[in-house]
Parts: C-alpha cells; structure tokens; sequence
C-alpha cells in the first residue's frame, strides 16, 4: 500500500489523505497513518504550531512553570561572561550583566569599575545662588593647576651679597617661565634694595619693582595664585641688590 491513499467519499467527492505507510503497533499488518497538523488554540486561527523533523514540537519554555529537569548537555552561550563573585575562600561563578548605552549601530558596555562602580559624566548641573547654595574647595601642596595642566611647586633660595648684579635664584629652563608664587627677602645690619630679573644670557631685565629694605628688614608678600611676576621663557630668576648688606632670598615657584 503507497503513502497519500484516495478516500472513497461514497456519493461527494473523493479526496486524497496525507499519509505514510507503517508497520501497525498493534496488528504488525501494513497500516496508514494520517499526518495531523497541530493549530494553534487561537480561535478562527489556521496558523500550524512550528516545529522539525529534528527537534520536533517548538516550545515556549518561558511559559513552563516549576522546575524542568533536562536530560543530556546543556551548552551555554560562549558569548556569556562569568565571575567568582565569592568574596571569601571559596568559588561561586556567576553571569556578569553589564548595563548597555544606546549607540549608533548597536549598543555600549555602561563603563564603571570595583573601586567606582558605574561610571557617570555630569555634564550639567542645577543652577546655584551664592546666598543659598556652596561649593566648597581645598588647597593642596602638591600640584598647582594651570589651566588642565597639573605644575609642581619648587623651592629656591638664595644669600646675596650687597651690590651684586644679576645674583641666581632660578637656573634657566629651556622653553618654561619661572613664575614666582611666593617669595620673602630679609636683609642684614644695612639698608638694601632688591630688583627681581629675568636672566637671559646677557644680562637680565626688572620684572619687579624695586623693593627698598631698611636695616634688619624684611619684606613677604604671601601666596599668588596667579604669580608675583614671572621669568621670559628659557631665563632663569636672578636679583640685583645695592650698596648695604647681605640679603637673604626665597622663591616658590613653578615652571609653566
């Protein structure tokens, strides 16, 4: 007997049956037996449950409740990233998810860190009033910042005899200007004036006023952020002192 057998429809009309030729469970004669599409339990729906010859009926398992037990291999996504997540002596591997960024032609890993955690750029920010609102700030002695450019503070000092010209506080540094952010001078016994250079290979030129000392004075202007005055670039910081005694200087300073 062949597979797709014609039904004798008695006085209607004959139509053909899909089917397949088998052995009967039952007799062990020769039998056929009717494929049978399953539809979906929409109403009025002729849409075919899908499934293949392989792997047969597809299933939604998101739909399954309780436990499922599978038998055989499960393979996992090699794409899938894990993590010991366990913060004492033993192993407890997990799936790591990372948040995703919306990018042009597909998605961004949301950047953070185990020190930081997510990572997040503010680039606006409520609009303050000075009578309401503060935010505070805090020297530091380490760096000074010039523009985004960290500077490091330096120190110099110098004792320069009476009547000196162009005495060296600062050796020159090829392409950077000396800025002096702080800076005292103190002379001895005898009236003294003091000038602030810049030492090009010849000789230098005032970039300070002259400051006039009386004897066993002093002068020290305290912190500029912004500088007392500063050196061309590529000469050094000298002083040029008059008739009097010896005067003691020291500079803070640094190279921009």
């Amino acid at each position: 007997m062949a597979d797709q057998v014609t039904v004798d429809n008695a006085g209607l009309p004959d139509f053909t049956v899909v089917s397949d030729e088998i052995t009967s469970p039952y007799t062990g004669g020769t039998a056929q037996a009717q494929a049978v599409k399953i539809l979906s339990g929409t109403a009025d729906s002729n849409a075919v449950i899908p499934g293949d010859v392989t792997n047969g009926l597809d299933v939604d398992v998101t739909r399954v409740g309780g436990t499922v037990t599978v038998a055989g291999t499960v393979t996992a996504d090699t794409e899938l990233v894990t993590a010991d997540l366990d913060t004492g002596g033993g192993t407890d591997t997990k799936p790591v998810v990372g948040l995703l960024l919306a990018n042009a032609g597909g998605a961004d890993i949301w950047p953070g860190d185990d020190v930081s955690g997510a990572f997040v750029q503010v680039k606006t920010m409520p609009a303050a009033a000075v009578t309401t609102d503060s935010l505070g700030a805090a020297d530091m002695t380490n760096v000074v910042m010039n523009g985004l450019t960290s500077l490091t503070p330096k120190f110099a000092k110098a004792n320069v005899a009476a009547s000196t010209t162009d005495g060296s506080i600062v050796a020159a540094v090829g392409g950077k200007k000396i800025r002096v952010l702080a800076f005292r001078i103190h002379t001895a016994g005898t009236a003294t004036n003091v000038t602030f250079n810049s030492k090009p290979a010849g000789a230098g030129t005032a970039i300070s006023e002259l400051f006039a000392l009386g004897a066993n004075g002093g002068h020290s202007p305290g912190y500029s952020p912004v500088g007392h005055f500063e050196t061309v670039s590529g000469e050094g910081l000298t002083v040029t002192t008059g008739t009097g005694a010896t005067t003691g200087i020291g500079v803070v300073y640094v190279e921009v």
